[in-house]
């Protein structure tokens, strides 16, 4: 029973894949909400309890339209909040759904107050009925996105998998002296990469993620442990604390930048966003990057 809660817990703090903060991927999910919501109505006809012609009539396509132009409008503002105050503290699963259930909330507000005005019915009456549909209409797009985004994530992460263990057959990493050995929670070795390689270290539950370059890409490794664990052997290599969830390589810092927020470590690398640095580490970073420069 214990091992099931910790399990649900677990997966629950699991922060979301990348993609749901690439505009590639945002844009799919806009799209996809956007055409389900158009093409719902017109296969389904939902009538909330009145008569058809009460809540659709004669400019059904028009309300329709509107109504996926609400949609639209909610879930642009909603990826676009999503992607300016969340990509730097990835959302874990738990929050991301309750993220989506307030978006849902949002449409459904707007929705209603649409539908009350051009059919005469009242907002709290229709209200109830629109989120019930909503709710179940809306779970089929929002389920086959996440797991398609999901999969995306996975095959991805496979493929760098593979790459690190190509990498780690030729045996070039292994001899050399300033190689960064990452273990995993029961000390296996399962990553070596030279110190200047690494670029960030991001804490993802009960894994870290580790951000380097591999033969001019930027390669992204979940190791299975805490960042606890591998502070030893980040900081007997350079890769220094930062932030609660970050270490990060100050040679791969090109500017710290300050904001109403905190400071931003800005990476030399191309598509790698900046790295938080929190008041606890921001003193002893400002110093050692001064130093260094």
């Amino acid at each position: 029973m214990h091992q099931q809660k910790s399990q649900k817990s677990n997966i629950h703090m699991k922060k979301i894949a990348n993609l749901f903060y690439q505009p590639k991927y945002m844009v799919i999910w806009v799209v996809c909400i956007t055409l389900w919501t158009f093409l719902f109505p017109i296969i389904y006809k939902p009538t909330f309890g009145y008569r058809y012609e009460t809540i659709w009539n004669d400019d059904a396509t028009l309300r329709i339209s509107i109504l996926a132009a609400i949609v639209f409008g909610v879930t642009v503002g909603s990826r676009l909040i999503l992607y300016f105050t969340t990509r730097h503290n990835h959302l874990s699963v738990g929050q991301h759904a309750i993220w989506l259930l307030c978006e849902l909330t949002v449409m459904c507000l707007f929705c209603d107050l649409f539908l009350c005005l051009h059919a005469h019915c009242g907002y709290f009456e229709l209200l109830p009925k629109i989120l019930a549909c909503a709710t179940l209409s809306m779970a089929f797009p929002y389920g086959i996105l996440w797991l398609y985004f999901e999969k995306t994530a996975c095959s991805r992460q496979l493929a760098q998998s593979v790459s690190v263990i190509a990498d780690l057959k030729t045996g070039i990493e292994r001899t050399n002296q300033n190689a960064v050995r990452f273990a995993d929670d029961k000390n296996n070795i399962k990553l070596v990469v030279e110190a200047d390689r690494l670029i960030f270290i991001e804490s993802a539950g009960n894994y870290v993620n580790i951000t380097y370059e591999n033969a001019g890409k930027v390669v992204r490794y979940s190791l299975r442990n805490t960042m606890k664990g591998i502070e030893d052997a980040c900081t007997a290599n350079g890769i220094v604390r930062c932030h609660r969830s970050y270490f990060v390589n100050l040679k791969h810092v090109k500017l710290l930048k300050r904001e109403a927020d905190g400071i931003l470590a800005e990476i030399d690398v191309a598509g790698v966003d900046a790295v938080p640095v929190s008041k606890t580490y921001a003193g002893d970073i400002v110093r050692q990057f001064s130093t260094q420069a």
